[in-house]
């Protein structure tokens, strides 16, 4: 079963925000601007289980493939040290 988490970035505090990277900014803007969003990777069938049971239940969901991107891999670290997950 995929794991899905959802991360509260209004928790941060200002000095976090003061070092705010350009993949957190990434992320807080995705969060921000969807109902939903998973960070996947293309390959990972635990995503592909968790694309196909949320995609036809949220309408405005954002898939963001990890693996596809330039930076995904710092957007992954950067999401594992705010909600202290890998996967």
């Amino acid at each position: 079963m995929g794991l899905l988490s959802f991360l509260s970035i209004s928790s941060t505090t200002k000095t976090d925000r003061a070092e705010t990277s350009k993949e957190l900014s990434f992320i807080e803007n995705e969060i921000n601007s969807h109902v939903a969003v998973v960070f996947s990777k293309s390959y990972c069938p635990f995503c592909d289980s968790t694309k196909q049971l949320l995609t036809p239940l949220i309408d405005d969901l954002s898939i963001i493939e990890l693996d596809k991107m330039p930076n995904g891999g710092e957007i992954q670290k950067e999401l594992k040290r705010l909600s202290g997950q890998s996967t």
